[in-house]
C-alpha cells in the first residue's frame, strides 16, 4: 500500500512539473537529491551510531529491564484487566521505555511479545480488548524523551536552540500522551457499557 502511494505521489510530481513547465527543477531534484541524501546520512549517522551504542549498553546491562520494571508500577492503573505479575505488563513497560529512549530496534520485539500475550489473554478474539486498545494508544502516542535522530538532523542543518526543541517535544509529547489516555478511557467507558 505504501509503495502504491509513493508511486502515485512520484507520478503526480512528474506530471505537475511537466504541466507547469518546471522540468529544470525536476532534473535538478533527480540529480542533486541523492547527493543531498548521502550528505544528510553522513552528517547524522555518527550521532545515531554513538547513541545506538549507548542505548544498546543499557539494554545489555539490564538497565532497560530495571526501568521497565519501575515503569510497570505506573502502568498498572491503565491496565486494570491485567494481573500485576502478568508478563504482558512487563513487555508493555519495556516497549514504552524503549520508545521513550528512541531505541526503536529494541522496542519492536517487546511490543510484539506484549501484543501476543494480550491476544492470548483475549482468547484470540477478533474484537480487541480494552488492554490491547490502550497499549496501541500508548505506543502510538509514546513520549520521546531522547529524540536523537531529530537533534542530529537539526545540528547537521545548523539548527539553533536544540535543547529548547527537546524541552518543547517533551511537553508536547506529554500532553499528547495524556490526551490519548483520557480519550481512550472516555471511549472505553461508553463502548463497553
Amino acid at each position: 500500500m505504501v509503495s502504491a502511494i509513493f508511486i502515485f505521489l512520484f507520478a503526480v510530481g512528474i506530471l505537475f512539473s511537466i504541466a507547469t513547465g518546471n522540468t529544470s527543477n525536476l532534473t535538478n531534484a533527480f540529480m542533486c537529491g541523492p547527493k543531498e541524501a548521502i550528505i544528510i546520512f553522513f552528517n547524522t549517522s555518527y550521532t545515531l551510531i554513538f547513541w545506538s551504542g549507548i542505548l544498546q549498553i543499557c539494554v545489555e546491562s539490564g538497565l532497560l529491564n530495571i526501568l521497565g520494571g519501575a515503569f510497570s508500577y505506573l502502568l498498572r492503573p491503565l491496565f486494570k484487566g491485567l494481573d500485576k505479575n502478568d508478563i504482558a505488563l512487563k513487555y508493555i513497560s519495556l516497549n514504552l521505555v524503549s520508545n521513550m529512549l528512541s531505541v526503536g530496534s529494541a522496542a519492536t520485539p517487546f511490543g510484539l511479545k506484549a501484543f501476543k500475550r494480550l491476544s492470548e489473554l483475549n482468547n484470540y478474539d477478533s474484537k480487541a480488548s480494552k488492554e490491547m486498545i490502550m497499549f496501541l494508544n500508548l505506543n502510538s502516542s509514546c513520549l520521546c524523551a531522547l529524540p536523537v535522530s531529530l537533534i542530529s538532523t537539526r545540528i547537521s542543518y545548523g539548527g539553533m536552540n536544540n535543547s529548547l526543541v527537546v524541552i518543547l517535544l517533551i511537553i508536547i509529547g506529554s500532553i499528547l500522551m495524556l490526551f490519548s489516555i483520557t480519550l481512550n478511557k472516555v471511549c472505553a467507558h461508553f463502548a463497553w457499557r
